[in-house]
């Protein structure tokens, strides 16, 4: 009876013993899953992007990116802290260089997002929202500082000499334009974009110095809107009225 008894316990702790082992294995193997997950995403190449962009000459790089190659790669240095994403448990960030080029492209050609977005091996709607933030990005860090008149009499008299050089202008400090981008507006906002062109469209209001590059952007305007209206509405005649332009003229025949 004694020898049973025994048997009995040995088997018990056993039993106890394997079960133990098997609660314990359980509990690693989705401890270890929680610190592995990951997110299933569509497979895509981008073997553009990967191969055939570092085998590309400078000229074959700007015509793609509408940029040198060497600015390119100063261009990180400036906007890599806003421009950046972090890792996360699911996937890795995309890296800020192909982030850059992603929205260089988009801005610089006519390829619809889903073209873009095969080019890079990313998503639709990833490229999307690269383009939104890298033009936040600009307009932030940038538009402020290099689009700007001339604020100084010495700016003033550098553009003015410049009109006068290349296109026998007197007293020029710029040369103003618009034009309309094609849109498609949203519900409800049909008639406001409607142009007389007959097509949606929003209307940009442009100045460029001599050397064609821009000084003053205002975007927005509805399609329907006339120049004049655009005009009245903008800074241009504000920046005109500072006492600062009105020390530059020239008289002519004693007028």
């Amino acid at each position: 009876m004694e020898y049973e008894h025994q048997k009995r316990k040995k088997r018990r702790a056993w039993f106890i013993r394997n079960a133990l082992l098997y609660q314990l294995s359980i509990l690693t193997d989705q401890s270890r899953r929680s610190h592995q997950r990951t997110a299933w995403v569509y497979p895509k190449s981008g073997y553009w992007w990967s191969d055939i962009v570092p085998q590309m000459n400078d000229k074959q790089f700007k015509d793609n990116f509408r940029i040198h190659r060497r600015t390119f790669k100063q261009i990180p240095n400036q906007v890599e802290a806003d421009l950046r994403r972090r890792d996360t448990v699911l996937r890795l960030a995309i890296p800020v260089d192909k982030r850059l080029a992603c929205a260089l492209y988009s801005l610089g050609s006519t390829s619809e997002l889903r073209t873009v977005a095969h080019l890079f091996g990313i998503g639709k709607s990833t490229a999307a929202s690269i383009l939104h933030d890298f033009c936040n990005i600009l307009v932030e860090l940038f538009f402020g500082r290099l689009i700007k008149f001339p604020a100084n009499n010495q700016e003033i008299q550098a553009t003015t000499d410049e009109f006068l050089q290349k296109f026998g202008y007197p007293m020029c400090i710029g040369c103003i334009y618009g034009t309309h981008i094609s849109i498609e507006p949203s519900t409800g906002a049909e008639t406001d974009y409607f142009n007389y062109k007959k097509f949606h469209s929003v209307i940009v209001l442009a100045v460029v110095d001599a050397s064609l590059k821009f000084i003053y952007i205002n975007i927005g305007a509805p399609g329907r809107c006339n120049d004049s209206y655009v005009y009245s509405q903008s800074r241009v005649l504000d920046v005109m009225k500072n006492p600062i332009y009105a020390q530059n003229y020239l008289t002519i025949q004693n007028t």
